[in-house]
């Protein structure tokens, strides 16, 4: 074979060894140069990334409340993603991509409202959606032929279509100063696609946020992760184990699960961290059912010094007498020199006879049973300089 035989058939091969293969490479090389010439062509962001989209007009939807958005096979897109584009957020609830088609195409609604929502944590959440109305005949008639998906002609209910967020039924939201309750959720007729009905309620004035559109919103904040402390100091290759407690509404839950991570790639194991790298890091706890709750502390990696050994023990009352109160502190002894340490305080035995009701960096109050119950309680306080425990009494006012 000769060098330009030899070089016409790998320019050949490029486009494929199969006629499937050479017209949908042909068909991909067309799309690129018609992504950069067409005037249909824009930029649209989609899971945080800015890419060009062929968009045309839906000729099924004469509202023009859907677009057809034509994306490039190299990227990843699925029903229920959401498109920017024009400052606008788009649902894909359709998505077409035949074996030898160059591009995919997919269908986006356009959403017409942010729901927010407080969940059982307290924190507020937040997703682009499209609430239809009773009158919202077309849309519906879009969703249900896209989706095949049943929707409600009841005037007194209103349904959205939304991301698969974790809304639950009975969940309440704001919209146009209108309060809402979720009565529905269909989770299983469109993978990706989240479609509630909700029904009309009264708005309360006095845990609902009307001027920012957030039901419930008394209840934000009420649960928030403690670590016993915000700043934490460790000598190169040293191990310091982090035990966060999840407090959701006063009450402590204790089987609660955590994800740690550290910006600056310290070594995390589960809850250990070692420390690997000198200089400052921020260190993030998060609920892992709910990852907008969390927690960070600042921790500072220093070369290895040699120091006193350092005590650490609990100083405070050795018993509380019933329905009474008393507060413990975290104290380190280093020759004789006590000082407060930062710590993370918890009840490990006992717990039905007294609960912890406060906490700072360094201190927790106790606060004993009412209930004329007697008996031993072991608090526990955790430092990075250690873990050490008190045995406490309780007692009767007698």
């Amino acid at each position: 074979m000769s060098y330009f035989e030899d070089v016409y058939k790998k320019r050949a091969e490029w486009w494929g060894s199969d006629p499937n293969s050479f017209y949908k490479n042909v068909g991909i090389k067309y799309f690129e140069d018609y992504l950069r010439s067409s005037p249909l062509a824009e930029k649209i962001t989609l899971n945080g990334e800015v890419i060009s989209s062929a968009i045309h007009s839906n000729s099924e939807n004469e509202s023009k409340s859907t677009k057809i958005f034509l994306i490039s096979l190299d990227k990843s897109v699925s029903i229920g993603d959401l498109i920017e584009w024009q400052k606008d957020n788009w649902i894909v609830i359709q998505k077409e991509q035949l074996p030898l088609e160059s591009y995919i195409k997919v269908v986006g609604l356009k959403c017409n409202y942010e729901l927010k929502w407080v969940d059982a944590y307290g924190v507020l959440n937040s997703t682009h959606a499209y609430v239809l109305g009773s009158m919202d005949s077309a849309i519906r008639e879009v969703f249900k032929k896209a989706q095949k998906i049943a929707v409600s002609e009841d005037n007194k209910l209103i349904e959205a279509v939304a991301p698969m967020v974790p809304i639950l039924t009975g969940q309440r939201f704001l919209l146009q100063g209108e309060a809402w309750r979720v009565t529905e959720r269909d989770l299983i007729s469109v993978n990706g696609i989240l479609y509630i009905s909700l029904t009309k309620e009264k708005v309360d004035r006095f845990d609902d946020d009307v001027e920012n559109s957030v039901a419930n919103a008394d209840k934000i904040g009420t649960s928030f992760i403690d670590i016993g402390f915000d700043s934490l100091n460790l000598e190169i290759n040293k191990t310091f184990v982090i035990s966060p407690i999840l407090v959701k509404s006063g009450r402590i839950i204790r089987d609660a699960e955590f994800t740690i991570a550290s910006k600056s790639g310290n070594k995390i194991e589960g809850n250990r961290i070692t420390a690997t790298k000198i200089g400052t890091d921020l260190v993030i706890v998060k609920l892992k059912e709910q990852e907008g709750l969390s927690v960070s502390f600042t921790l500072v990696v220093e070369e290895e010094q040699i120091t006193d050994p350092v005590k650490i023990q609990i100083s405070g009352d050795s018993n509380i007498k019933w329905g009474r109160t008393r507060t413990y502190t975290a104290i380190a002894i280093s020759e004789h020199q006590p000082t407060e340490a930062f710590a993370s305080f918890e009840i490990i035995s006992g717990n039905n006879l007294a609960k912890i009701i406060k906490y700072t960096p360094q201190t927790c109050t106790i606060a004993a049973n009412d209930e004329n119950l007697s008996g031993k309680i072991v608090l526990e306080a955790r430092t990075s300089l250690g873990i050490t425990t008190k045995e406490i009494e309780v007692v009767s006012i007698w």
